[in-house]
């Protein structure tokens, strides 16, 4: 018999028949502990409710235990009925033997006649016994192959939860990495904005006193005109008594004009220089290595490139390139060094 929750045969280290003792109907105990809630478990067959402390409380149903394959068999009607009498189809005489070649059942005429004369022939019971112990074979590897793949369908389980942890995992440190660079970018952000910021308040500090020295020589101005018209009615004493606070006044009021210049810088920002400076603060170590790998290719190509003509004028030209390219080089390296271009050496 089987579970009527998940169909699954009853073994006894697997899916194993428990009984409620409520209605008397049986479930694995796979599906008794799905059901288990609340110290009750549901029959879902009546849906009645049975108390129980726990699944393992549930008594076994030991009489489906004992059940045999066999016997399992022999309850879905596989078990020949020797009373009963089956005719062949072809000649309605009485069956007396089983091509298994062609999974038939034969009577005397279908062997002499319709050529089973050659093929493997058993007799009804000889043919019950082989087929019967084929099913049970079949059965038990069935039984074995089911088990094969509940475990894999376990091990999938497992294998899908790892998968989904290694997910978040690998999740998780995009996140940080992505934080990270973002944050690198608003502190770059933000340090350009308040050096722009810090100019701007230089600049503005810078013209509030240029404003305040241009509205002191337009007052030292207006009050020059003003000693102006009172002269007209001053007397040549009082005139001469203030002339040397005029002198004062007339210096400051003539005093050159403060220029007035526009010519403001925040600096220049570039995409490309801005990336480079990101990179710099993101992979530090990287750059470093780098940098010094760049300054000593930098040096040694300085070296390579000085002793260049040198290493062409010294190296001993092949015989067959002839005698006029030695020549020739010969000359242009006296020339250049005429010229100063390479030292003597």
């Amino acid at each position: 018999m089987d579970c009527p929750k998940c169909h699954s045969h009853y073994q006894k280290e697997t899916n194993i028949p428990l009984l409620l003792i409520k209605c008397g109907h049986t479930l694995c105990n796979t599906c008794a502990t799905a059901l288990f809630s609340g110290a009750s478990i549901t029959c879902p067959e009546c849906n009645c409710e049975s108390s129980v402390s726990a699944v393992s409380a549930l008594p076994k149903n030991m009489a489906l235990l004992s059940i045999s394959p066999q016997a399992k068999l022999k309850a879905a009607n596989l078990k020949v009925d020797a009373e009963a009498v089956v005719s062949c189809n072809a000649h309605r005489k009485k069956v007396e033997a089983f091509c298994f070649d062609d999974l038939a059942l034969l009577c005397i005429d279908c062997i002499l006649v319709d050529g089973h004369k050659a093929h493997d022939i058993s007799s009804i019971p000889q043919a019950y016994d082989k087929e019967r112990e084929r099913l049970e074979k079949s059965f038990e590897a069935a039984s074995k192959l089911e088990t094969t793949l509940l475990t894999n369908l376990e091990n999938l389980e497992a294998f899908k939860h790892e998968l989904h942890l290694k997910a978040d995992e690998k999740r998780d440190a995009i996140t940080s990495i992505f934080r990270e660079i973002i944050s690198t970018i608003n502190e770059r952000e933000n340090f350009l904005k308040q050096n722009i910021a810090n100019i701007l308040e230089k600049e503005e500090s810078n013209l509030h006193k240029l404003e305040k020295s241009i509205q002191d020589h337009l007052d030292h101005i207006k009050s020059f005109k003003e000693s102006i018209v009172d002269m007209q009615s001053e007397s040549s004493c009082k005139l001469l008594s203030k002339a040397k606070a005029r002198k004062e006044l007339i210096a400051k009021a003539n005093a050159a004009a403060p220029s007035v210049s526009l010519n403001v810088s925040f600096g220049e920002v570039k995409r490309e220089n801005e990336l480079g400076v990101l990179w710099k603060m993101l992979c530090p170590s990287t750059v470093s290595k780098q940098g010094s790998k760049f300054h000593n290719g930098t040096a040694s190509y300085n070296n390579k490139k000085t002793d260049k003509v040198s290493t062409f004028i010294n190296h001993r030209l092949p015989r067959d390139t002839g005698r006029q390219i030695r020549r020739r080089a010969v000359a242009w390296h006296h020339q250049r060094r005429n010229r100063g271009q390479v030292k003597r050496q």
